[in-house]
Order: structure tokens, then sequence, then C-alpha cells
């Protein structure tokens, strides 16, 4: 017997779309997946932007994110009573974006900065880590990464992950 299907890695959101009634107890989004470009033309991202929520990330094993860090998102989006159908994931690894750029396609009312510098992707100010700021009618926020998020023996982070969950039901009025 062939065993190269032996060991074959599915990534979370397509598991639990196929065992919607068995594994998870939410319906996960049908979501496109949109193409990655290496240009300022078009913005690659996952979800589909409906509350025009952009987060930033910068991963570089993953083309929007990893899977671990896809499930600690979600978790973190159903607690703020939304979905992946509400954002966009936009991996700054894989995407030569800028503020402007950003602004323009996706049209940001709310921009979280996940382990992402606001210099790198041109933003016109610097701001606080843990610190909501309004600029060109958007609240931002400039938080750990979803890697350091991951690491929960670290006290430091749990401290972190603290303030950013306030501050997240800050800005969605939890």
């Amino acid at each position: 017997m062939d065993n190269k299907f032996t060991k074959i890695v599915l990534p979370a959101f397509i598991v639990a779309d196929w065992f919607k009634n068995h594994l998870v107890e939410q319906k996960p989004a049908n979501l496109p997946i949109k193409e990655i470009k290496t240009t300022n033309e078009n913005i690659g991202f996952l979800g589909n932007n409906k509350q025009h929520i952009v987060f930033i990330v910068n991963e570089k094993n993953g083309v929007f994110i990893s899977d671990n860090n896809l499930v600690l998102l979600e978790k973190l989006l159903v607690a703020c009573k939304l979905s992946l159908a509400d954002v966009a994931i936009v991996n700054q690894a894989n995407n030569l974006v800028d503020y402007k750029l950003i602004k323009q396609q996706l049209n940001p009312a709310t921009l979280v900065l996940l382990g992402v510098e606001p210099t790198s992707i041109k933003l016109p100010l610097v701001f606080p880590m843990h610190k909501i700021q309004m600029y060109d009618n958007c609240k931002m926020l400039i938080s750990i990464s979803l890697d350091r998020m991951q690491l929960t023996t670290n006290a430091e982070v749990l401290t972190e992950k603290k303030e950013f969950w306030g501050l997240l039901k800050q800005i969605f009025n939890l």
C-alpha cells in the first residue's frame, strides 16, 4: 500500500467546514480566498471585509495566517461577536502594502496591527502599543503578534493579552 497520503494537513477552516455539525458549534463562513499580489495593484486578503475591520499580520510561514494563529484569531473574533466574513486579514510578509493602499482598497474603519510596526506600512504617525488611536476616520490599535499571544505560560504575555482584550472590548462596544 502506498503511504503518500498518510499525513495530510488541512487548514483549520476547511476541517471546521467539513465537520461543522460534529466538531464545531458555530458555522464557519464560506470565505473566498483572494489571490495574493506582490505588487501594489491589489491587496490579497483572507475574509470578506464586511465590517471594514483590517488585521495586519507579518507571518512568513503562512499565505495569510498560520493555522494555529487563525484558530486564535477566530476565537477572538467570536468573542467580539464577529466572524472572518467581517474582517480582512492581510499578511504583510506576502503583500507589499502601505497605509494609503490599504485605505484605498479596504477602507478600514478599524485597523489592528498584530506584531507589525506602523512605519512598516508607511503610516504617517507613530503611537504606542495598546493605545487606541484615531486617524483618518479609522480606529487603530497596535498589539503583539499572534505568535507571541500563543505563549500562554509567560506572565508578561498574559498581561499583554489581557490589555489587548480590554481594548478590543472598547473598540467593539462589548
